[in-house]
């Protein structure tokens, strides 16, 4: 394990989460919810494969985009539900504060140094006159984007009370909104944002649609979101399917592969225009999951093929080079946008 995998992701942490999660997915299939099948929520054709199947879970792999999803689901009110079971401040409750700070900086800075150094290249000048964040959590990447002054104005959309608590602290002046962003009503929000960040969040909403067009409502005309999620095509998924840590069952609906994001994109008349593969830590990832499985898993192989860190480190390159890493960033703007023409 290299050190910087070890403090950003020590493996104690992920396994309690992975516990905490598996715990409360237990608790709502008890109380046998009402389940339907769906199409891809990204580029909504009904072809399918099984990817792997997480207890009595089953994640879809799309035939024609690529992005996975959950299938069969759960009405909205169940997941509301399950999310006020498994809260972001709970769950940050499971890591050591010494680890939050690396993670911030391991991998939130190196995240916003990034997206400044692409939105420069683009000639997106900051700061902006307005800043949303969506599920900013308890405030890891709009802290460090207060602090380098990206925007004169911050909004913050955060459904956790708890989160909302903490992001307070932050700054009195922040205006935060207590509620899933594809609930809000446009005319609760009032403005245009220039600069919409979203780390980690496209995963959870019930609609996905409602999510994106409420984007596109509220996006400037030269505005830009800087977007990173999950990674359909990520090895890390591929590898470990259903031991990947980050995919439990209700808190995961859908992961995008780049061609679906596009697809869902483009029925909202935005576009993608700059993507970058920003997983860090997939090899290291696949290599502590591997000497911890059973001898007879298909994963104990990987705990000898990946046992030189510098192999792991240039996999990791490799993977990056072809947008296999666990993660994608995206800069996306409406179609229309003539910032850089």
């Amino acid at each position: 394990m290299t050190a910087k995998f070890s403090n950003t992701k020590p493996m104690k942490s992920l396994n309690e989460t992975i516990n905490h999660l598996k715990k409360i997915y237990k608790k709502i299939e008890a109380s046998k919810p009402k389940k339907y099948n769906i199409c891809c929520p990204f580029c909504l054709k009904k072809t399918a494969t099984l990817h792997f199947k997480y207890i009595t879970a089953k994640y879809l792999k799309c035939s024609f985009c690529k992005s996975i999803y959950l299938s069969p689901t759960i009405d909205n009110s169940t997941l509301k539900k399950y999310f006020k079971l498994s809260s972001e401040s709970s769950l940050i409750n499971l890591i050591p504060m010494k680890t939050l700070k690396t993670r911030r900086k391991n991998l939130m800075l190196p995240r916003l140094k990034f997206y400044k150094k692409e939105l420069k290249k683009i000639k997106f000048k900051l700061p902006v006159k307005e800043y949303l964040e969506i599920g900013p959590g308890v405030g890891y990447f709009t802290e460090l984007a207060f602090s380098k002054k990206i925007s004169k104005n911050y909004t913050l959309i955060e459904p956790d009370q708890n989160c909302n608590q903490i992001l307070k602290s932050l700054n009195p002046n922040f205006k935060i909104i207590n509620k899933n962003f594809e609930e809000i009503k446009i005319n609760q929000i009032k403005k245009k944002f220039d600069l919409i960040f979203i780390n980690s969040v496209i995963e959870h909403p019930h609609s996905i649609e409602k999510f994106f067009n409420k984007i596109k409502l509220c996006l400037s005309t030269n505005g830009m979101v800087c977007l990173t999620d999950m990674n359909a095509s990520g090895i890390d998924n591929q590898i470990l399917l259903e031991k990947t840590p980050n995919i439990n069952p209700y808190s995961i609906l859908q992961i995008a592969s780049k061609e679906g994001l596009e697809i869902l994109l483009s029925r909202f008349n935005l576009k993608i225009l700059k993507v970058f593969s920003s997983g860090k830590f997939d090899m290291d990832m696949v290599y502590e999951f591997a000497k911890e499985s059973d001898k007879n898993s298909h994963l104990k192989k990987y705990a000898t093929i990946l046992g030189s860190e510098k192999l792991r480190a240039d996999l990791q390159k490799v993977f990056a080079k072809y947008y296999m890493t666990g993660y994608n960033s995206y800069i996306i703007c409406h179609k229309n946008n003539t910032i850089n023409k």
